[in-house]
């Protein structure tokens, strides 16, 4: 699923790790990784040792217990024992990641869904289908052109009425309609009208807007709980992707010294705007606005950058593991994939320099880069 938020001219997308942020965040008390050796993909245990042997010329992360894969040209899903789930047919292009049970394809017919034993559940009917998210899936109508929901059994629960929207995330979806942006609930009921200029799709029970040179955190009733001052710097939370709550942090943006903090989602609306001012008080769970370039908050880290070099920082602001990888992906189940010898693009590029390897939180290495 990728993040996204909406302008009144425009429709942005922030791409959030390509689909990934809100299946594989979640606690799996059984996590498999995925490595590639000597040109081969396969998955590790979090301890390092080998799960399922490098086999696979592509291979994605587990959702749900399976995982899409390719050995011989032929793609279909594993189980987390390496065992052969289902195959997908040829005339099907399928998005590698089972959500709710229901893993959305592309066919010549059109989009629709398979279960999670490969059988179709909903035959292709849809211009555009994302994944399920709150026992409901976007998708683009054929006849109108226009977004709407669909249960899983392929019936309309929310008529496509929308010229833009996104899948539902806390139980709220932003959508557009009429050149207006708003919150609807699984109902399809107007929850939250903002009047902003742009907004974001909620995360942790709180979402991001802009409206009036200012810069908002609202709950999910609508009130604002945190407000920044940033009359020139709309593009900044346009482009970077940390403007979302995570780990219980919301990201805000200190304009005179031009360095991003975070502060609580938790402390009460007076606080977090003293906070947000940057006159944090005594015992207020609160990180200085000090980074020029960091990213949001997995498992108590955050990627920080120095120069083209990647690290992490703890949630007092300590610097836990130097800035020394050429790119790195945000921590999942206490691991990070992190690439040295060349960026990730490059190491998907099948650069020989390029190399993915796991840390801990402690900067040890679990998995040795190799590729």
């Amino acid at each position: 699923m990728v993040k996204k938020h909406f302008g009144r001219q425009h429709l942005a997308i922030i791409l959030l790790l390509i689909s990934v942020h809100l299946h594989t965040f979640g606690q799996d008390y059984n996590p498999l990784f995925l490595i590639k050796q000597n040109g081969l993909f396969g998955y590790i245990q979090k301890s390092g040792e080998i799960a399922i042997e490098p086999i696979y010329s592509a291979a994605f992360e587990f959702n749900e217990g399976i995982a899409f894969v390719v050995k011989d040209n032929k793609p279909f899903f594993i189980d987390k024992e390496g065992i052969k789930q289902f195959d997908i047919p040829s005339d099907l292009v399928v998005t590698p990641i089972c959500s709710e049970g229901m893993i959305a394809f592309n066919s010549p017919e059109g989009y629709g869904f398979l279960n999670n034993k490969g059988e179709i559940a909903i035959p292709p009917a849809y211009l555009e289908a994302e994944t399920f998210s709150d026992n409901l899936a976007l998708v683009r109508d054929v006849s109108t052109n226009k977004y709407g929901y669909i249960n899983k059994k392929g019936q309309y629960k929310i008529a496509p009425q929308f010229d833009r929207a996104n899948s539902f995330a806390d139980a709220l979806a932003l959508v557009k309609k009429n050149n207006d942006l708003f919150y609807i609930n699984t109902a399809g009921k107007i929850s939250i009208l903002p009047n902003s200029q742009f907004a974001y799709s909620f995360s942790e029970g709180v979402a991001l807007i802009w409206r009036n040179f200012f810069f908002e955190y609202i709950d999910k009733e609508g009130d604002v709980i945190a407000r920044i001052w940033a009359p020139q710097k709309q593009e900044l939370y346009k482009d970077l992707n940390w403007a979302m709550c995570s780990d219980g942090l919301i990201a805000v943006y200190d304009n005179a010294k031009d360095k991003i903090g975070f502060v609580n989602k938790n402390l009460k609306k007076e606080e977090k705007e003293n906070l947000a001012k940057f006159q944090p008080g005594q015992g207020k769970e609160v990180i200085a606005p000090s980074f020029q370039n960091v990213n949001f908050f997995t498992n108590g880290m955050a990627r920080l950058w120095s120069g083209n070099k990647v690290g992490f920082i703890n949630k007092k602001g300590e610097t836990t593991i130097r800035c020394q990888f050429d790119d790195a992906k945000p921590f999942n189940n206490n691991l990070a994939r992190v690439f040295v010898g060349g960026a990730e693009l490059d190491f998907k590029n099948n650069d020989p320099e390029a190399k993915m390897g796991y840390i801990n939180k402690s900067g040890e290495w679990i998995w040795e880069p190799s590729n």
